[in-house]
């Protein structure tokens, strides 16, 4: 140290006499850096500030991790006491600096969190109320000192208007107020229909003056009250009418109408990751303001993950209790109810919604079909594929046909879960008269059942050595390519296919965007994501021309698995939601069959046959339960294509698939004849010989269903003797 000290120039020991109340650095070699944290805090950030200005960043980062233990307050009140109390520039430097970068971006959120927590607390609040008409310098001191603490401040700032004993500071506080501005507007709003008529008239001029358009629902429903006194009446219809032209507010809005659109914005904010009014960024959190004449006012601390839906159901609700007919504010209600409690945390909690209500679905199911389509319409326009799904489940639930045809919006949802969703319910309803694209309904069935089977691609390119090697790229990433020049030479092969899972198109945006176009009406194809191979301006003008359309994805690249691989990815996870895990895919395939089969057997709108290729697969299936529940479906269609294929099944199948397979093919028989061929025939009557037990009596019912010759029956009785 004092080897330090001799190599200070004389510049140096001058400022140290003129400035004796600032510390002198202490330098600290790195063996004695623990010793650091023992100094005190006035010390401490003299040396931290010293070496971020001589550039020295590893002496810097020590004092600065010694002062990261010292408590907050006493760190704010150290450093607001010395000549380096504006932080701005000094952060600022260590920023850009190696080694000391990280500690002091620490040191610098550690003072702001402790002088936001200062600015927000009460006791200091109120001596700034106090302060207030205490000289001007002290109400300028005062007033910066209530800015920073916002909204936080409105509280105390509302309860001196409303005492009658501190009348002489309501000039100063009314003031103050509207110099705080915008963080006063949602808790002065939520206050104002319910105060008295003197803080009512006070709290209507602030909100004029600020001129936030958030308070024109308040200032309304102030007017619209008949209790309310003439005077307050004048003054919220005055600050109503200043507000509402700086807004070029449309005329002759109710209060229920504005409160609703206070909802919309709120909700709209949480869908586009905006910050609704009154949340707070520093804690993560926002307040949703309650008053009572009793209680004053009251912040309710509510999670950022549901505090937008929380503002929109808050405002909805107090829509609902002006005009309890506006249906829009009960659509409005049910989305942001079902989204907040989809978003809500485990571990958190919501304060703002009433304990004594029911869970969101059960709201959403006593609304009934008409709110639920609005609910839909928000979730698809969204791409919010849970509350989507919500809304399918509560729709399938309370609805008839006519009311579920809207989720034939929902069968080109991007979300797989969705998809699948939509069309179970409209398969359940079996309708028996048609609809538009009710033809959608079975493929997205067969799309289900195929959900963890042999992949498919389409590959479209105008030249063969293009075509040849995009079908290598597809190979090499696990789909079975179907290669073709365009889609009128490929319908053979996609009509016989389980299914087509991607389509890649090579060659110009006019070509690209003609295979989406007419894949879009094609039952088989217009739920597939579709990956285009253009040049850098035709991506361009896809980009621009598919925004809004996450089907399309387009890339600039070779036509190698390296290339379009990303795209695809890219193009299946943005159309298919989130990877669906074995568990579900195995679920989800036995609820479609399960429906396929019924429509096989019912009358209705539906062909179960559009799914016979992806029901035939399935009958190889890995999974012994598809399998079955496959056969058991394939056993109720009358084609002989089908028949033939579950006999085919049937023959090779093993163990108790091999008997559940035997016993729908004698269904099948029994339902519509033999329609297999004589060496399929041939095949069974092996099986029946050289079979025991179960499987030999599956095998010999399966035979006498499809009434094959009797002569069978005579061979195995004699071979028997």
């Amino acid at each position: 140290m004092a080897s330090f000290r001799r190599a200070w120039p004389v510049s140096a020991l001058l400022f140290s006499v003129l400035t004796p109340v600032t510390p002198l650095p202490t330098l600290v070699a790195p063996a004695a850096a623990q010793a650091q944290t023992q100094a005190e805090p006035a010390q401490l950030w003299s040396d931290f500030a010293h070496y971020v200005l001589i550039a020295r960043p590893q002496l810097a980062a020590d004092a600065g991790e010694a002062l990261l233990g010292v408590d907050p307050g006493v760190l704010l009140d150290t450093v607001e006491a010395s000549r380096h109390s504006s932080t701005g520039n000094l952060f600022d430097r260590a920023s850009g600096m190696d080694g000391v970068r990280g500690v002091a971006a620490q040191l610098r959120s550690k003072l702001e969190s402790a002088r936001l927590d200062r600015s927000r607390d009460p006791e200091r609040i109120q001596k700034n109320i106090d302060l207030l008409d205490d000289g001007q310098r002290a109400y300028v001191n005062a007033t910066r000192r209530l800015k920073a603490a916002g909204q936080y401040a409105a509280p105390q700032l509302l309860a001196t208007l409303r005492d009658d004993n501190l009348s002489g500071l309501n000039p100063y506080v009314v003031r103050a107020m509207v110099e705080v501005g915008q963080p006063m507007v949602a808790p002065l709003s939520a206050a104002l229909p319910d105060l008295e008529p003197t803080p009512q008239r006070q709290v209507s001029q602030v909100l004029a003056e600020i001129g936030y358009p958030y308070a024109l629902a308040s200032l309304q429903r102030v007017i619209e009250n008949g209790d309310t006194d003439a005077t307050v009446r004048m003054h919220a219809q005055r600050a109503f009418d200043q507000i509402a032209e700086e807004t070029r507010l449309a005329p002759g809005q109710s209060a229920a109408d504005l409160y609703l659109a206070v909802g919309v914005n709120a909700y709209e904010a949480g869908t586009d990751g905006g910050e609704p009014v009154g949340f707070d960024a520093s804690k993560g959190q926002g307040l949703l303001w309650r008053f009572g004449r009793d209680i004053g006012l009251v912040p309710l601390e509510v999670p950022a993950s549901v505090y937008a839906d929380a503002l929109a159901r808050d405002a909805a609700t107090t829509a609902l209790s002006l005009n309890p007919e506006l249906d829009a504010a009960l659509s409005l209600f049910l989305a942001a109810d079902l989204r907040a409690e989809n978003n809500l945390g485990d571990s958190e909690m919501d304060p703002s919604r009433p304990s004594a209500w029911q869970p969101a679905s059960y709201y959403a199911l006593l609304a009934g079909p008409a709110r639920l389509r609005d609910v839909l319409d928000t979730a698809i326009t969204d791409a919010d594929a849970p509350l989507a799904l919500d809304a399918i489940d509560a729709l399938s639930k309370t609805a008839s046909i006519e009311a579920l045809q809207p989720l034939v919006r929902a069968l080109d949802y991007p979300d797989a879960r969705v998809r699948f969703r939509a069309a179970e319910a409209l398969a359940r309803a079996m309708p028996e008269i048609g609809f538009d694209s009710d033809f959608r309904v079975v493929p997205v069935l067969a799309e289900a059942v195929r959900q963890t089977g042999e992949q498919t691609a389409l590959v479209l390119g105008e030249d063969q050595a293009t075509r040849n090697a995009l079908a290598d790229a597809v190979t090499s990433m696990g789909y079975t390519p179907i290669a073709a020049a365009s889609l009128g030479d490929a319908a053979e092969p996609v009509r016989t296919a389980p299914g087509i899972d991607l389509i890649v198109v090579d060659g110009s945006a006019d070509r690209v965007a003609a295979v989406v176009d007419q894949t879009a009406q094609d039952y088989k194809l217009a739920a597939t994501p579709v990956v285009g191979r253009v040049s850098g301006p035709d991506q361009t003008a896809l980009s621009v021309r598919y925004a809004d359309n996450d089907r399309v994805t387009n890339y600039v690249g070779e036509a190698t698995a390296q290339d379009l691989e990303a795209a695809a990815s890219a193009a299946i996870e943005r159309f298919s939601g989130d990877p669906i895990g074995a568990e579900e895919a195995e679920a989800k395939a036995l609820a479609a069959l399960a429906l396929l089969k019924a429509i096989a057997a019912e009358p209705s709108v539906y062909d179960a046959r559009d799914a016979l290729p992806a029901m035939v697969a399935a009958l190889g299936d890995g999974r012994d339960a598809v399998a079955t529940a496959a056969a058991d479906a394939v056993a109720q269609l009358d084609s002989p294509e089908a028949q033939a294929a579950l006999a085919a099944s049937a023959l090779e199948a093993l163990g108790d698939v091999q008997i559940a397979q035997l016993n729908a093919l004698g269904v099948s028989a029994n339902r519509f004849g033999n329609l297999i061929s004589a060496e399929a025939g041939d095949a069974l009557l092996e099986l029946v010989r050289s079979s025991e037990g179960d499987l030999a009596l599956a095998a010999a019912q399966a035979h006498g269903a499809l009434s094959l010759p009797t002569s069978h029956a005579v061979e195995l009785i004699l071979e028997g003797r």
